[in-house]
């Protein structure tokens, strides 16, 4: 719980926005701890290439398939993940916010 204040800048360092986010509740400990052995890079993604690596001795993911969803809970890429790392081209999704999903564990990233 607590606040946090973001401010958004351009590179040259002229003054966008400033907002004040406050915290109620959150599971983000719980999700740092099921995504955490769970690599996807670059984050944004700016290439169209995206990176995933599952270490061999992750037991806890029942599946091998990664799932792309729009924040609109579409589904719009599905792929099987052969381990211990995968590039996957998403070029063809559009430049936004996206949830990848692999078995319980999901995570969000940024396509440029």
């Amino acid at each position: 719980m607590g606040t946090a204040v973001i401010t958004a800048t351009t590179a040259d360092g002229g003054y966008i926005a400033q907002c004040t986010v406050s915290v109620e509740s959150t599971g983000i400990s719980e999700l740092e701890e099921s995504t955490g052995m769970l690599k996807l890079y670059p984050n944004p993604v700016v290439n169209g290439k995206l990176v995933v690596e599952i270490p061999e001795d992750l037991g806890n993911i029942s599946s091998e398939t990664i799932q792309i969803y729009d924040l609109n809970g579409k589904l719009v890429f599905i792929q099987n993940i052969i381990r211990p790392k995968t590039e996957i081209n998403i070029s063809h999704l559009s430049n936004g916010t996206y949830v990848v999903k692999m078995g319980a564990t999901s995570s969000k990233i940024i396509k440029q």
